[in-house]
């Protein structure tokens, strides 16, 4: 019996990897299958749009270029301060987690739960020199963006009173269990190179790129296309042969639990 349920155990793990996997292929394909466009490009495609009448402008485009401040002015991230047009932040409880047995006997393990996380939403501009357009970021973090804050603070430094005020949220140190609290924090600075793949539209009245209505592939990377696509191939094959691997011991082991 124990041999099949880890039979079973390695065949879902092996269907999940090669699910991550077939994801990733279809990442960096998409990326392979749509080409660089500047922003002079779109807006003269979206002005033919309009000349035809052919209504709303919209199709799946790639640019690239620097991060500029967007309609809403310069952000600042909540945990650092930095001046930034983007910013994604995440606060971490470490506690002890206690459980007892049947026989009463106590023990316990150190989890981690998330107690705030935000990423800003508010869009920025991308410039190219042929001009610029609205990147909307919604609610994707960012792929690789600037690691500002990087701490872990233990709860023993605190009051009992401790509290946490963070983007208007607030919250204690909830029970003597926690250990302490892991923060990070990333931003995008102003001037920073992206590389984006999105859909172009305008929606709102302004050339922009965001989430394909479709749920299609959208990527805001700091990285390179070919830095993406590479590390894409590298672990869609890691992916591929990790599951391999997992259904043939799987198979193996459900043969061997049913032939005892």
């Amino acid at each position: 019996m124990a041999l099949a349920i880890i039979g079973v155990v390695l065949l879902v793990g092996a269907a999940v990897a090669v699910g991550f996997a077939l994801r990733g292929r279809r990442r960096w394909q998409a990326m392979l299958g749509t080409e660089t466009s500047t922003v002079a490009e779109l807006a003269g495609e979206r002005a033919t749009v309009h000349q035809l009448g052919g209504g709303g402008f919209k199709r799946i485009a790639e640019v690239t270029g620097a991060a500029a401040i967007g309609p809403v002015g310069e952000l600042t991230s909540e945990l650092a301060g930095l001046s930034c047009v983007w910013f994604r932040y995440e606060v971490r409880r470490r506690y002890w987690y206690t459980t007892t047995d049947s026989e009463g006997r106590t023990s316990r393990s150190e989890r981690k739960e998330s107690v705030a996380k935000l990423s800003s939403s508010q869009p920025f501009r991308l410039t190219d020199g042929t001009g610029s357009v609205l990147i909307e970021p919604g609610t994707l973090a960012i792929d690789h963006a600037e690691r500002v804050v990087e701490r872990f603070e233990p709860a023993a430094q605190a009051a009992s009173t401790f509290s946490l005020s963070i983007g208007g949220l607030t919250f204690g140190n909830r029970g003597n269990d926690t250990i302490g609290y892991e923060y990070e924090e990333w931003v995008v600075r102003p001037d920073t190179r992206l590389y984006v793949l999105g859909e172009a539209n305008d929606r709102n009245g302004e050339l922009t790129v965001g989430k394909p209505a479709d749920g299609g592939m959208f990527v805001i990377s700091t990285r390179s296309e070919a830095e993406l696509r590479s590390s894409a191939q590298r672990t869609q094959r890691i992916l591929m042969w990790v599951g391999l691997a997992a259904a043939v011991v799987g198979i193996a082991l459900l043969v061997v639990a049913a032939v005892r």
